[in-house]
């Protein structure tokens, strides 16, 4: 396939805007849904991620630190995120046919959640820490903010 060249080639060189975004966040931002087909039908983005991971962890980490971004979830995150405790059904729970969908490790799709007894995840510095995934200076960060230790409710509005 030429594009599968033509991304390869790139892989050396810088990530468009778009890709870049897709990175970070999950989302396509451009309107250019060309560029989105092209790169999307070669699915060659795990290829390109590792490329350029380094450099996009490092560039999310300086704004976003104990914490990661959304393609190191979606391709390097060894497991889910830890539930602690809480009452919730997953859409693909109550509905098997629907392909289970995780953002940042925890279930992004709810059907139902208990008010008064959420569901509960470890939060993102925990699972880092308990994996060992924190730099020297994330560490030094989550020791001044301890509030980043805090488990993670899953709220109405994630519904």
């Amino acid at each position: 396939m030429p594009y599968k060249k033509e991304l390869a080639k790139k892989s050396n060189t810088e990530l468009s805007e778009n890709r870049k975004s897709y990175y970070l966040t999950g989302q396509w931002e451009s309107e250019d849904c060309e560029e989105y087909a092209m790169w999307f039908i070669a699915d060659d983005s795990q290829a390109e991620w590792d490329a350029h991971k380094a450099k996009i962890t490092k560039e999310w980490n300086k704004h976003h630190p104990c914490a990661r971004c959304w393609a190191w979830w979606e391709f390097d995150a060894p497991e889910l995120r830890q539930w602690i405790e809480g009452k919730g059904e997953t859409e693909w729970e109550k509905y098997p046919a629907i392909m289970p969908y995780y953002s940042k490790g925890i279930p992004a799709s709810w059907a139902r959640i208990d008010e008064k007894d959420p569901p509960c995840y470890e939060s993102e510095a925990t699972f880092l820490d308990r994996h060992g995934f924190l730099s020297t200076t994330e560490k030094t960060y989550l020791a001044k903010h301890p509030e980043l230790l805090q488990p993670e409710r899953i709220e109405d509005e994630k519904v």
